[in-house]
């Protein structure tokens, strides 16, 4: 099996699933009746008057796609009932989308976007870069409605040759090739890049030839401009506004706001520190239940939830909560003192003895300090390419940056 279908799909829409043998006869019924016959002009993806009889699929033709490698059909389902279906093929560096149907009585209703939307989520699981669909050339309702959602002529045409099986041709008939080219490289999500560790990973996601997209949640403008950079300003954390088409296709979330404790009330710094990064997975979770999630806590941080110190409790609690919420992988990262390698205004007193003693902190061992540099590029690295270990103490952290 090829490397990209691996592992098993994994959707936004929880009414969407991989169909088995057991839907077969579903599926028929599905297909056929979106499509042909007098069923078929309910809806208005009908090929009634273009051909004749009543079967777009027959039994043994959707048993060799059920069974065909790098094929799956996912279908859409409402309680009990089949309402859409989709076949997608691996087809070398494309994903070829087919038997696209919709129960007539359902259509118009945003079933079909939805469907589209997880073939874009698959062949970017299988790391293709394009989806191709063959549509009747005639069908220019239909053919309209998918350039709306961003596909386009390619030029090429295919005569549509009947097969004996699948009705006679009311007219001569012939396929238009329809393709979307999809994102290139990797989309990133990162909050807290106006501080210290998130600017350093948002210069080096900037840079990155396999990073596209990179997402910036902010509190405030940070004045950076880049073509791949998207940032948006949230006056509010804990209601975050539901944008689908930027919390789709997230690869990677870098999570690295925070705020010194001490620096605000106790149920401040449970806000920012829990609540906030909560809200901001559970969106991602919503939309790109695949990404990668690397949170920026702390040394100290408590998984048992009962530590009397507000810091460890809390960023135990934010830990606990995210590692539960079904990520591809979630990693904590516990530095120690961060040594900021640009220097800064401090922001209290401690941290201002400690940047004056740093050499001697630093020569106490690898348990004490670690340097800005080196804490933004263990994150970094392990977004970008994974790590079996999913809590990185300061010591791992200096391993995984060296």
């Amino acid at each position: 099996m090829m490397s990209g279908l691996q592992s098993q799909p994994v959707f936004s829409d929880a009414a969407i699933s991989l169909a088995g043998v057991s839907d077969s006869e579903l599926l028929l019924t599905l297909v056929n009746s979106s499509y042909r016959g007098e069923s078929s002009r309910r809806g208005w993806t009908t090929e009634a008057d273009l051909i004749a009889g009543e079967v777009r699929i027959s039994e043994s033709a959707l048993k060799e796609v059920l069974e065909l490698k790098g094929s799956v059909v996912l279908v859409y389902r409402e309680a009990e009932t089949l309402v859409g279906c989709v076949n997608l093929q691996h087809k070398g560096d494309y994903l070829y989308l087919g038997m696209f149907s919709v129960l007539p009585e359902k259509q118009n209703a945003g079933i079909g976007r939805k469907l589209l939307q997880a073939a874009e989520e698959l062949a970017h699981q299988w790391n293709l870069d394009a989806i191709r669909m063959s549509v009747i050339s005639v069908r220019s309702e239909l053919i309209a409605w998918y350039k709306r959602n961003g596909y386009a002529d390619t030029g090429e045409r295919i005569p549509f040759q009947e097969d004996g099986m699948s009705g006679k041709h009311l007219r001569e008939l012939e396929f238009m090739i329809l393709e979307k080219k999809l994102q290139q490289g990797k989309k990133i999500l990162i909050t807290g890049a106006t501080g210290m560790i998130g600017g350093i990973i948002l210069d080096r996601c900037l840079s990155h030839p396999d990073i596209s997209e990179v997402v910036s949640l902010v509190r405030k403008a940070s004045g950076v401009t880049h073509n791949k950079l998207h940032e948006i300003v949230v006056s509010n954390f804990s209601a975050l506004e539901d944008l689908p088409e930027v919390y789709r296709q997230i690869d990677i979330v870098y999570y690295c706001q925070g705020v010194y404790t001490g620096a605000v009330p106790a149920d401040e710094f449970h806000r920012i520190t829990v609540d906030y990064p909560v809200a901001v997975a559970g969106m991602v979770q919503k939309y790109s239940p695949q990404a990668r999630f690397c949170l920026l806590s702390g040394q100290g941080a408590d998984r048992t939830e009962t530590s009397r110190m507000m810091f460890a409790r809390d960023k135990g609690i934010v830990e606990n909560k995210l590692a539960s919420m079904g990520f591809s992988s979630f990693h904590a990262f516990r530095p120690a003192y961060i040594y900021p390698v640009t220097p800064r205004k401090e922001p209290n007193l401690m941290y201002r003895v400690s940047r004056i003693i740093y050499p001697v902190i630093r020569m106490l061992g690898p348990k004490l300090s670690i340097r800005s540099t080196a804490l933004a590029e263990a994150m970094f690295l392990v977004g970008l390419n994974g790590h079996k270990k999913e809590i990185f103490e300061n010591e791992d952290i200096l391993q995984v940056s060296s």
